[in-house]
């Protein structure tokens, strides 16, 4: 039976009260929502705003009605931001960004942005959906976070600096006293000490100040062609003292192929003493270690590889980070300052080239290759 005029009316009054109740609880929901919500037109124009939303602006909605959403946008972001919502109504997914708002009282508001753009049947966009979150507390915690982080590179720079300036008077009245006659031996064994520590304390610095000229980006290199075999026999005459005193013993072989990087010397070097000191720290008296260099595939490999403690696979990860030391406790420390293998990686690094590392776990040894491209 068709249906009577009445009925009609009487259907199309449920549907539009049911409309309207759904528009309701949708205001409802909105106006409760701890995120602000908005509603924009193609052009821009705010169409609806929620409670939070004013209150992250510090508009009331009637003056929000009447702008755009660049009227309140920081004018560093507005093109930015223009080009992402007109790019976003073209796409069938939503969009995410961070940008300021200038809040009505002045002061700069940063913003976490989800943005949506709501479609009718045939596809075409009808108005955009902001979702927005205050996100200013985080980001002056990061802010806070680079400024101590950079002032902490500044401090480490500053304290390496000054421990240098007693480190030379030290250095020269020690050679004094050596050229001075003495046949106590207390006085021999205290200018061995005081020779030692000084050289210790020496690299310790030195490491200080690498790790501070890489974190502020202004580690230099004098890069010339070097040869492979010479900037492995320095390494070794550096090493060689340290792992003589640990009572190890030092196996090398370098292939007799001519071998030649382009590279700064010293800092190569400094590599692989590096390397061949941290397998003797981290090797028990009277063990063994084995540098190896060979050619393969337009490469130069350095290996240096160890009877020492190992490296558990949790550490592996997090070898290279700054400060970083294999598990120990006060009685048997090893010292330094966990810099070294941050220093090697990055002085690789600017050669082009990059190190790895491997070991089995505690107990079973260890080993790092370095790659470094060959010159022609």
């Amino acid at each position: 039976m068709a249906e009577t005029i009445p009925d009609i009316v009487c259907s199309a009054r449920k549907a539009e009260q049911t409309m309207r109740m759904q528009a309701e609880r949708l205001r409802i929901v909105q106006d409760q929502a701890p995120v602000g919500i908005c509603e924009i037109d193609l052009e821009g124009h705010y169409q609806r705003v929620n409670d939070r939303f004013c209150e992250i602006t510090g508009y009331p909605r009637e003056e929000l009605l009447a702008k755009c959403f660049q009227d309140i946008t920081h004018p560093d972001d507005v093109a930015s931001d223009v080009e992402a919502y007109r790019h976003q109504a073209q796409k069938d997914f939503p969009y995410r960004i961070e940008k300021r708002y200038i809040h009505k009282a002045g002061h700069t508001v940063w913003i976490e942005l989800n943005g949506y753009i709501v479609r009718d049947e045939q596809g075409q966009p009808l108005f955009g959906v902001g979702i927005v979150q205050d996100i200013t507390e985080r980001k002056q915690a990061e802010a806070a976070l680079r400024e101590a982080d950079q002032r902490k590179d500044e401090f480490l720079a500053m304290l390496a600096h000054e421990l240098r300036n007693p480190l030379a008077p030290i250095r020269n009245a020690v050679a004094i006293m050596h050229r001075l006659d003495g046949a106590d031996p207390k006085l021999h064994w205290a200018r061995e000490v005081i020779a030692r520590q000084v050289n210790h304390l020496t690299r310790l610095v030195d490491d200080l100040l690498d790790v501070s000229r890489i974190v502020q980006g202004k580690l230099t290199l004098q890069k010339t062609p070097e040869d492979v075999a010479t900037l492995i026999e320095h390494a070794v005459e550096a090493s060689r003292p340290f792992i003589e005193l640990r009572h190890h013993t030092l196996t090398v072989f370098v292939s007799p192929e001519p071998m030649r990087v382009n590279g700064d010397g010293v800092r190569l070097t400094q590599v692989v003493a590096n390397l061949l000191d941290n397998a003797a720290k981290y090797t028990p008296e009277g063990g063994q270690i084995w540098l190896t260099v060979t050619r393969e595939k337009g490469e130069v490999v350095i290996s240096v590889r160890d009877t020492g403690e190992g490296i558990t696979e949790s550490l592996l990860p997090h070898l290279f980070d700054l400060f970083i030391q294999a598990e120990r406790t006060l009685d048997r420390s090893k010292g330094g300052l966990g810099l070294g293998l941050t220093i090697v990686r990055n002085i690789v690094r600017m050669h082009g080239g990059r190190v790895e590392v491997n070991s089995q776990g505690h107990g079973k040894g260890s080993e790092f290759v370095v790659r470094l491209p060959l010159l022609a």
